[in-house]
């Protein structure tokens, strides 16, 4: 150790390469399978915690030299990484707002923008925003189902079912719709009917109901 604590600007370089690709590695194992939030959250708290373990470890050891260098070398490459990572909903909403401004008629930017809405819980702007897609293309059942599902999570099952109905009427494969319905039918005391959707929903592929 004491060749570290003599060649501090080595231990500096060492620590960055090393980092780098662990960290890097780790960031993409991590994201692929951890989607959104969660994925993003484990990441941010594996790229923090490692380290402040390793310069636990050094302090224990007396290398105070070398753990203040890894803790300040750690600062000065990730903080700004992490910082600047963009919520993946945040991504897809200014995409869509791009792609909106470019063609006012685009009805799949509209549902992209209601995806992203409804998973920051901001559920009038998805409604808005599925409503848009739905004048623009009222044949995209996606949307339907899509917006019956905000108002499932506003407890407006009647508006929801309605929805349902719609995305089935124009595409009767799209198990989802089926599935969403049944929960919809389910939560009104409808059991017959839910337990019906399911089964279809089933048939179409749907593994959990």
């Amino acid at each position: 150790m004491n060749w570290f604590n003599k060649h501090l600007h080595l231990t500096w370089l060492f620590y960055m390469i090393v980092s780098l690709f662990i960290n890097m590695a780790f960031w993409w194992l991590i994201l692929p399978g951890n989607p959104g939030a969660a994925g993003e959250t484990a990441a941010k708290t594996w790229l923090m915690l490692t380290p402040f373990v390793i310069n636990i470890w050094m302090l224990r050891k007396k290398n105070r030299s070398w753990a203040w260098s890894l803790f300040g070398l750690w600062t000065l490459c990730w903080v700004p990484l992490l910082l600047s990572h963009k919520d993946p909903n945040r991504i897809s909403m200014d995409e869509s707002a791009r792609r909106i401004g470019v063609d006012p008629n685009d009805f799949e930017a509209y549902n992209n923008r209601g995806l992203a809405y409804c998973d920051k819980e901001e559920y009038d702007k998805a409604i808005t925003d599925y409503t848009k897609a739905i004048e623009l293309n009222p044949k995209l059942a996606n949307a339907y189902n899509n917006r019956g599902l905000v108002y499932f999570i506003r407890v407006e099952y009647d508006r929801a079912i309605g929805d349902y109905n719609e995305a089935i009427e124009l595409d009767p494969k799209l198990a989802e719709a089926y599935r969403n319905r049944g929960n919809a039918y389910d939560a009104r005391g409808e059991y017959d009917k839910a337990k019906a959707d399911k089964k279809k929903a089933k048939e179409l592929g749907v593994k959990k109901t």
